[in-house]
């Protein structure tokens, strides 16, 4: 039995002496502008990423990534009957992706690209007279590189770029909120009918056990008009849609990896 185990051992130890599990925890504050044909919604939300990556000692790569943002923003649109609107929003944005790749050294380069999926909610409660809450899901297909250059033992710069394409998306609006006359609505959004893109460096200083650093980033999506959403106004029947729009965030975070 003691020779089985030992065997055992030593046919497992090299499969996994040099995978490696990373941790990292990362407050963050973001500028977010969200932009329709007759509104604006702009601001700054702040919160935390945190995100777990395990590479095999083969070099794949396995990643979770979470982070939630809150804040105020500041809407400037208008009434059906065309009256101005300014007024704040309670706004809570979540995003979460999984994904899978390979990773590839060459000299003081590490080059990993991946693909997975991607999850985006955000909660946008308009804070006004005839306001309401919104709520939208989207999934996506990501496509990405991770690039990792070493300086030297103690400082890298790392590099990620993604972009990733709608694979479907939700909009629930309670227009139940402006008024009895008013129902809920629920409008979807194709395949293919968005897009987005994000890139970011970080610039990382390891010590023993640990690596600190900071990480500039920009982050865009533009989602097309939605299908029309079947509805009522008293004894009306109407159709809604959710219009073209585009949203663009910029940000900066400070990162703690173990």
């Amino acid at each position: 039995m003691k020779r089985l185990t030992l065997a055992l051992l030593l046919f497992v130890f090299p499969f996994t002496a040099h995978a490696q599990t990373t941790f990292t925890i990362s407050p963050k504050v973001i500028y977010f502008s969200y932009h329709e044909q007759i509104m604006d919604e702009t601001g700054y939300l702040a919160g935390v990423n945190t995100e777990v990556t395990h590479t095999t000692n083969q070099g794949y790569f396995f990643g979770l990534e979470a982070e939630g943002l809150g804040g105020e923003l500041r809407y400037e649109g208008m009434y059906s009957d065309g009256t101005g609107l300014n007024c704040d929003t309670h706004d809570f944005l979540f995003q979460s992706t999984a994904a899978v790749g390979k990773k590839f050294t060459m000299s003081s380069w590490q080059l990993t690209p991946y693909t997975g999926l991607k999850y985006r909610y955000w909660r946008d409660d308009i804070i006004a007279e005839g306001g309401y809450l919104r709520q939208i899901s989207q999934f996506y297909l990501p496509v990405g590189l991770n690039t990792q250059y070493k300086f030297n033992n103690s400082w890298n710069v790392k590099v990620k770029m993604e972009g990733s394409l709608l694979i479907a998306g939700r909009v629930s609006s309670n227009l139940s909120d402006v008024g009895n006359g008013y129902s809920d609505i629920t409008n979807h959004q194709n395949f293919a009918s968005g897009a987005g893109s994000r890139i970011s460096a970080t610039l990382e200083n390891k010590s023993e056990g640990y690596s600190l650093g900071i990480s500039p980033y920009f982050e865009w999506y533009e989602v097309k008009t939605s299908k029309k959403a079947s509805s009522q106004i008293g004894d009306q029947p109407v159709k809604f849609i959710e219009p073209h729009n585009t949203t663009w965030m910029l940000g900066l975070s400070c990162s703690l990896s173990f």
